[in-house]
């Protein structure tokens, strides 16, 4: 796991990636000051502060960045709107449209997210394999089902600022696990059949055999 500082460190990172990301994908998530009221109701968010992404590589060796935004970089921009490279994460979309407006970022404003066909969303893409049955499932109920494992959700960490200069080592650690729990649990659920998927005869092989018969009423 690394922390990212610097525009050139960024650029070096992203080009890495490319290269040896496993099925040309990767886990996405963000992190902004959050402001709310005794309500809980939202009354002001920051601009994005952090960008983590995990990978795998070839060897199975997983790789976590923690890229602190102070300003976007031609080539983590060019990796988010690139459609050739899965983009994982619970309402990642989401995710997505925050970067784009916070750094407007044209090529992502202009796209409907959840319509990508390289964006996945974690509660969505979980629904569809029977393990859970509401696609706005969170990722704690995500890595309970799929990975038997709890997160540390703490609200002091979860609602901390993530814009200070050094970020403590729970907020470190906060944010590498649910980058690396999202990809995680996307390896597992991609194992799984789509239930929602209908069978048909572009599914049948070469040497299948089809009986049929006719019934009479």
């Amino acid at each position: 796991m690394k922390v990212i500082t610097t525009a050139e460190e960024t650029n070096t990172a992203m080009t890495a990636m490319c290269d040896v990301a496993k099925g040309n994908g990767f886990s996405l998530d963000a992190e902004w000051n959050v402001t709310k009221n005794r309500y809980g109701h939202v009354m002001n968010a920051g601009k994005v502060a952090l960008i983590q992404i995990s990978y795998m590589d070839g060897n199975d060796k997983m790789t976590t960045l923690l890229i602190r935004t102070h300003h976007m970089t031609f080539k983590l921009e060019w990796l988010l709107v690139k459609r050739t490279l899965k983009i994982v994460g619970v309402n990642v979309s989401a995710d997505l449209i925050k970067i784009g407006k916070d750094f407007n970022i044209d090529a992502i404003k202009q796209v409907t997210q959840k319509d990508r066909c390289n964006v996945i969303n974690l509660g969505t893409f979980a629904r569809e394999r029977g393990v859970v049955t509401s696609g706005t499932a969170s990722l704690q109920q995500l890595s309970e089902r799929v990975l038997k494992a709890r997160l540390n959700k703490a609200t002091c960490i979860r609602l901390s600022h993530w814009d200070k200069n050094q970020l403590s080592v729970e907020q470190v650690e906060y944010a590498a696990l649910d980058a690396i729990a999202s990809l995680k649990i996307f390896f597992k659920l991609d194992e799984m059949p789509d239930l929602t998927r209908r069978y048909t005869m572009d599914d049948v092989s070469v040497g299948d055999t089809v009986s049929y018969s006719y019934v009479s009423s």
